[in-house]
C-alpha cells in the first residue's frame, strides 16, 4: 500500500478467486497463476516491469 501510494503501479498473481478478487478491490492488476499452467495474461501483465518480487 504504502509503494502504490508513492505512485508505484502494483499487480500480482494468485491461486485462488477469492483472493484475486480480494486483491482487485484493494486497486491491484491481479491474475491467476498457479504454477502448473501458463496464464496467457501474464506477458501483458508484465510488460514495462522494472522490478519483479517473487515469492514461494
Amino acid at each position: 500500500a504504502r509503494l502504490a501510494s508513492e505512485g508505484w503501479e502494483i499487480a500480482g498473481t494468485a491461486r485462488e478467486e477469492p483472493k484475486i478478487g480480494q486483491l482487485r478491490t484493494q486497486g491491484y492488476e491481479t491474475t491467476s497463476f498457479t504454477g502448473d499452467a501458463s496464464n496467457p495474461e501474464l506477458p501483458a501483465l508484465l510488460q514495462g516491469t522494472t522490478h519483479l518480487l517473487h515469492s514461494i
